[in-house]
């Protein structure tokens, strides 16, 4: 299990030790008394731009990396990709969320659990069941991405956004804009984070208020 670690928030992934997965029911969770619907839609708020000036709402895209890791202007979430995890060869998105609003779906699991989504290889995004807690995925500019090496900032540009002070300030990616490693991609916006696993259509989006188990199309 992998996890990430920034601006008090765990940003993680599962460590294929230790641990275990549970599914959640598909669908669109929030705060609310009434649910909302099973379809979930992004904010239309206009974008932001980044720093270098280049143009919010542009993908960074390297199929050739390995992983990638980033958190939100907000600092509230963050998540990481993989083209390939090492113990299955499957491709994954995920994001740790600080503060919520909601709570995750019933579980049975005895570790941390409810504050982390992934989706992986052609399976349904899910909650995950956490165990140990390693630190080698944080997305820190003195040590980045240290599960794949230094690569793993490989989107972030200078001048870009960062929270934090010196080379210990952590990786921001602008809201509108979307980075992507082969099938999986993730986009920062103002209303949340939204991952996608282009083969299958499997997905999630995250924010305060909510959360969305995209089934596939």
């Amino acid at each position: 299990m992998r996890v990430l670690l920034g601006t008090g928030v765990l940003l993680g992934a599962v460590l294929t030790a230790g641990c275990s997965a549970h599914a959640a029911t598909s669908g669109s969770h929030s705060s609310a008394s009434t649910p909302s619907s099973s379809t979930s839609t992004s904010s239309s708020a206009s974008p932001t731009t980044a720093a270098t000036g280049v143009a919010a709402g542009s993908v960074r895209r390297d199929d050739a990396q390995q992983g990638a890791a980033f958190t939100t202007p907000s600092g509230n979430i963050t998540c990481w990709l993989e083209r390939a995890k090492t113990d299955d060869g499957d491709p994954e998105a995920g994001c740790s969320i600080d503060a919520r609003s909601w709570s995750a779906p019933p579980s049975d699991c005895q570790l941390a659990y409810g504050g982390l989504i992934a989706v992986t290889g052609d399976e349904a995004a899910r909650f995950l069941c956490i165990g140990d807690i390693p630190s080698c995925f944080v997305p820190t500019l003195d040590q980045p991405n240290a599960c794949h090496g230094p690569s793993g900032l490989w989107w972030h540009r200078t001048g870009d956004p960062t929270r934090g002070t010196g080379q210990s300030a952590v990786a921001v990616l602008s809201y509108g804009t979307s980075v992507r490693i082969g099938p999986v991609e993730c986009t920062s916006a103002s209303s949340g984070v939204s991952c996608e696993n282009h083969d299958t259509g499997r997905g999630f989006t995250l924010s305060r208020e909510r959360y969305t188990l995209t089934p596939a199309t």
